[in-house]
């Protein structure tokens, strides 16, 4: 597949029809805190740099892990609605208020007292003239798993969404194994419910996406070799163009759907239901990047293409535009809207017909 065979006017086309759907994200809603500094010397009480922050606007909010993926179909410009649970604090409260500021439906958010909202610290810096950069992470997590009457209760929400919804995100984010909201219960009544009606339902998840059967999944390459069981942390080197293609055929034989496999600056693989692949290049973007959330706006716009009526590799080349939108936006999870995708298409297009 060229870099650019999908033309301006189907491009334009389908991201006219995003505002048409609703798509339901389901899945681990954290709260992202970004402090912005200048790191330039050292503690007098301990060996570690002191980050001093810029000014009052230093610090930001925003909604993370399953909450970005809405935060990035938002922007599209579709009708979003969100069913997971946040904790009956201060995190919990800002997250679901930045939420629907942005235009997300949070009336399927389970609030419950015995668990913390998600939240994810991130700290960038820069010293002196260097770029800015993610120097540290602090996390806040539940570390035990949702009860049965809070996992029924988003079961419910869920079944009462796809009643309305055109499709589903499924954000399996918890980076504590067993402790999020998609669990194998949820997972078991999902794929019952999409074998009976068909709906897009895109897949994403760090540690489990082997067993997001009936789902449309989209793992990096690391995770596609995780899941399909031929690559070990810590004693493989590295993820080959042939283990990418081996993971790929293990997990479109065991899913029973259609795979896509990002691959960072190498672009996407694309692999149907039969097991052949495409490979879809990235698209090159010059200056500095921060991959950070490039996964969940990628998610997010296969998601809401197909569901707008795009081909599955139409879908694939607007993740594409949309990733390269996003990871130019430095500091911050990005999430990329139409009238920049469509920009971004043109430059390619014209440095494309300029050679």
């Amino acid at each position: 597949m060229s870099l650019m065979s999908l033309d301006r006017d189907a491009l334009a086309g389908i991201l006219g029809n995003i505002p048409n759907i609703k798509i339901c994200v389901v899945g681990d809603f954290y709260l992202d805190r970004y402090s912005l500094g200048i790191m330039e010397v050292i503690s007098r009480e301990a060996p570690i740099p002191i980050i001093r922050l810029k000014s009052k606007d230093s610090t930001r909010y925003l909604p993370g892990a399953a909450g970005n993926v809405a935060l990035n179909l938002a922007d599209l410009g579709a009708q979003v609605s969100a069913v997971g649970i946040v904790g009956n604090d201060n995190h919990g409260r800002m997250l679901v208020e930045i939420l629907q500021e942005r235009g997300v439906d949070t009336s399927r958010m389970v609030t419950v007292n015995d668990r913390l909202t998600g939240a994810f610290e991130k700290f960038y810096a820069s010293a002196y003239h260097s770029r800015v950069q993610q120097v540290a992470r602090v996390d806040t997590e539940s570390a035990k798993a949702i009860s049965s009457a809070q996992e029924q209760e988003i079961i419910d929400n869920i079944a009462a969404e796809m009643e309305t919804c055109n499709g589903l995100v499924v954000a399996d984010y918890a980076e504590i194994l067993g402790t999020g909201v998609v669990t194998d219960n949820v997972l078991t009544f999902l794929e019952q419910k999409l074998g009976e009606n068909g709906k897009i339902a895109i897949g994403d998840s760090r540690l489990r996406v082997g067993q997001f059967k009936g789902l449309i999944c989209v793992p990096n390459d690391y995770e596609a070799a995780m899941a399909a069981g031929i690559y070990q942390s810590h004693t493989s080197h590295e993820i080959s163009d042939e283990v990418v293609i081996e993971s790929g055929k293990i997990l479109v034989d065991r899913l029973h759907r259609e795979l896509y496999i990002t691959r960072g600056e190498k672009g996407i693989m694309l692999f149907d239901q039969d097991g052949a692949y495409t490979r879809l290049p990235t698209v090159p973007l010059d200056g500095e990047i921060d991959p950070t959330g490039a996964g969940d706006t990628v998610a997010s716009a296969i998601a809401s293409s197909l569901c707008a009526g795009a081909s599955f590799a139409q879908a694939a080349e607007i993740a594409n535009l949309a990733a390269r939108v996003s990871v130019g936006k430095v500091g911050v999870t990005g999430t990329a809207t139409p009238p920049e995708i469509k920009a971004t298409h043109d430059i390619i297009q014209h440095k494309a017909d300029e050679d």
